[in-house]
C-alpha cells in the first residue's frame, strides 16, 4: 500500500526524500551505494513534504539550541571579564575569585559543546542520508572541507585558549584582560565556520585529488623533516634539559639515564645488525613518502640472482647520504629485486650518537668495518657503502658541471675479493642537490685529518633548513662485476678490479645521463687518477 511505501521509505533512508525514484522499486541494493542509500521505493508528494519540514524544524530548532549554547558563553565570557575589572560591585570579588571561575568553566563548556553539537547532530539532519558522517576527511567538497579545517583549527585554539586561562586561574597568575572574550571569539568562528561548511556539504564530491595531494605532500615533508633534521634534534635534548633543570637534577637524571643506555652498546649491534626492526624496515607506508617528495625514479641496469650477495657501491657521497636507506627500502627497488637484503654502512661516528644510532640501526644499517662486513656476509645479507668518504662530499657542489668521485679507497674492493662477492656501481642522480654544506675547505680539511670530522658542518636545504631540497632523484642499479675470491687478494688484482669498477661506473654514468634532466651536459672527474672513458 501507498502507506507501507511511505514508511519503509522514511525508515530505511532516514528521511531522506532524494534517494527515491519511481520505478526501481525491487532493484535491491545498487552496487557503489551503501545499504540504505541505494535502494529506492516510490513516495507520494505528501510524504516528501512532510519529509522536508520534518528536517527543516529539526534542523532549525537544533540550530537555535546552538546559538542558546553560545549566547550564553558569551555572556558567561563578558561577566567574567567584568567581574576581573570591576567587581560588578560586589564586595570581595576580584581576579581569581570563585565567582569568575564559575563564569570561565560556564564560557568554555559552551564553546566546547557547541562545534560537535553543529557538526554532529545538525549536520546529521541535514545530510544524514547522503552519506554523511561524523569522520569524513576530505569529503564532502572542497568549499566543505576548507569550511572544516578552519573551523576545527579555531576550535583546537579556543580549546587551547581556554586551558592556559583556566591553569591560570587555578594557581592564582594574572592574565591579559579580555583573554576570556577572545577565547569565546574563537569559538564563535569556529561554530561559524561549521555552520557554513554544512551549506555547502556535496555529498557526490567523494574524491578531493588535490586535498589528499596536499595531505600527501604534507605528511612526507613533516616526515623527510623529522629523519633530516636528527642531529638537531638531537643537540636540543641534550641542551633543553640544561637550561630548564638545575645541575643537580640534571646530574642526577643524566648519569642514570647514560649508564642504562650505555648497555645497548653490549654485544655491538651496530656490526651484527641484531637491533634491525622489520616493522621500521619493511614499512612501505614510511618509505613510499620519501618516493614521493624526491619523485624517485629506479632504474635496474643490473640483474641479480635471487640467493645472491653483492657489495654495492653509491656514488656520490652526498651531505648526508640518507639516500641509501630509503631508496633501498622503498616499493620500487622490492619490485626490481624482491629477493636482496641490503644492509647499509655508514661512518662509525654516526654509532656513538644517541638516538642517531638508534634509528640508523633500526633502518638495517650498521658501521663500516670489516667485522660488519664480513658478519653481513656470513648472514647472507648483501651490503652498501660510500666508498667516496667525506672527502667526496665536500668536493662536490650542486652547481658545477663536473661530479668529482675520489677514487682512493680501495678496501671495499679488497673485502669483496676476500669473500667473493660481485661489486656492483650505483649512482645517484640529483644527490648532491638535496643539500649543501657551509664552505670552508681549509679548515674541514684540517679537522678531518685530525678529528676524522670536517668542522664546521651546517648542511642546509629547502629555506636554508635541514630539510633537502625537494629535487628528483634517479638512481641507477649497473650490472654486477664478478670477482675470484682470494683469501688475500694481490694488490694487482686489487687495482684491476678497482679499475674495472670505476669504468664501468663512469660508461653507466654516462649512458643514463641524457635522460635525467640537468645532467646531459655533466661528468663525472677522478682527480687522484686519470682513466681512460670506455
Amino acid at each position: 500500500s501507498d502507506c507501507d511505501d511511505r514508511i519503509i521509505g522514511f525508515l530505511i533512508t532516514e528521511n531522506c526524500p532524494e534517494t527515491f525514484s519511481p520505478g526501481s522499486r525491487g532493484q535491491g541494493i545498487q552496487p557503489g551505494h551503501r545499504h540504505g542509500a541505494g535502494i529506492r521505493f516510490p513516495m507520494s508528494d505528501s510524504c516528501n513534504s512532510d519529509a522536508v519540514q520534518h528536517h527543516e524544524a529539526a534542523s532549525r530548532s537544533w540550530t537555535i539550541v546552538i546559538m542558546v549554547i553560545l549566547a550564553v558563553s558569551f555572556a558567561a565570557a563578558l561577566t567574567a571579564e567584568l567581574i576581573r575589572e570591576i567587581g560588578l560591585g560586589i564586595v570581595g570579588w576580584r581576579t581569581n575569585s570563585l565567582a569568575v571561575l564559575i563564569a570561565i568553566v560556564i564560557s568554555f563548556l559552551g564553546v566546547f559543546f557547541a562545534a560537535p553539537f553543529t557538526h554532529i547532530f545538525l549536520g546529521r539532519w541535514q545530510h544524514g542520508g547522503r552519506g554523511y558522517v561524523f569522520y569524513q576527511p576530505f569529503v564532502g567538497g572542497s568549499t566543505f572541507v576548507v569550511l572544516q579545517v578552519v573551523g576545527w583549527t579555531f576550535y583546537g585554539i579556543t580549546i587551547s585558549a581556554f586551558a592556559t586561562i583556566l591553569y591560570a586561574v587555578s594557581l592564582k597568575l594574572p592574565f591579559s584582560s579580555g583573554a576570556i572574550a577572545s577565547a569565546v571569539s574563537g569559538g564563535v568562528i569556529a561554530q561559524l565556520s561549521l555552520w557554513l561548511s554544512l551549506r555547502y556539504f556535496d555529498a557526490s564530491a567523494n574524491h578531493q585529488p588535490f586535498l589528499r595531494s596536499l595531505l600527501r605532500d604534507f605528511c612526507a615533508l613533516a616526515l623527510i623533516a623529522t629523519f633530516y633534521s636528527m642531529p638537531i634534534i638531537l643537540f636540543i635534548l641534550i641542551i633543553l634539559p640544561v637550561s630548564l633543570l638545575s645541575w643537580t637534577t640534571y646530574l642526577a637524571l643524566f648519569v642514570p639515564s647514560a649508564y642504562f643506555y650505555s648497555l645497548t652498546y653490549r654485544n655491538q649491534p651496530h656490526q651484527t645488525g641484531s637491533r634491525s626492526w622489520d616493522l621500521l624496515r619493511n614499512n612501505l607506508a614510511i618509505w613510499s613518502n620519501f618516493e614521493h617528495y624526491f619523485s624517485y625514479k629506479l632504474i635496474p641496469e643490473g640483474k641479480m640472482d635471487n640467493d645472491g650477495v653483492y657489495l654495492f657501491g653509491y656514488h656520490p657521497h652526498g651531505i648526508y647520504p640518507f639516500t641509501t636507506v630509503w631508496a633501498t627500502r622503498c616499493s620500487l627497488f622490492r619490485l626490481a629485486y624482491p629477493n636482496l637484503k641490503i644492509e647499509v654502512l655508514g661512518a662509525t661516528v654516526l654509532f656513538y650518537l644517541p638516538l642517531i644510532r638508534d634509528l640508523a640501526m633500526w633502518c638495517g644499517c650498521r658501521d663500516v668495518s670489516p667485522t660488519s662486513i664480513a658478519c653481513a656476509f656470513e648472514q647472507k645479507r648483501s651490503i652498501m657503502l660510500i666508498p667516496g668518504g667525506e672527502r667526496e662530499m665536500r668536493e662536490n657542489r650542486p652547481e658545477s658541471d663536473e661530479i668529482v668521485l675520489i677514487t682512493r679507497h680501495k678496501g671495499f674492493v679488497r673485502h669483496a675479493i676476500a669473500h667473493g662477492v660481485p661489486l656492483v656501481p650505483v649512482f645517484g642522480f640529483g644527490e648532491a642537490h638535496l643539500l649543501d654544506n657551509f664552505r670552508a675547505k681549509n679548515t674541514q680539511e684540517w679537522f678531518a685529518k685530525r678529528t676524522l670530522y670536517g668542522a664546521p658542518h651546517f648542511p642546509y636545504g629547502r629555506f636554508y633548513s635541514p630539510i633537502p631540497n625537494a629535487v628528483p632523484v634517479t638512481v641507477v642499479v649497473g650490472e654486477p662485476i664478478p670477482v675470484v675470491k682470494m683469501q688475500v687478494p694481490s694488490q694487482e688484482e686489487i687495482d684491476r678490479v678497482h679499475r674495472h669498477y670505476f669504468d664501468s661506473l663512469r660508461s653507466m654514468f654516462d649512458r643514463h645521463k641524457g635522460s635525467v634532466p640537468g645532467f646531459a651536459h655533466r661528468r663525472i672527474v677522478y682527480p687522484e687518477f686519470d682513466f681512460k672513458s670506455t
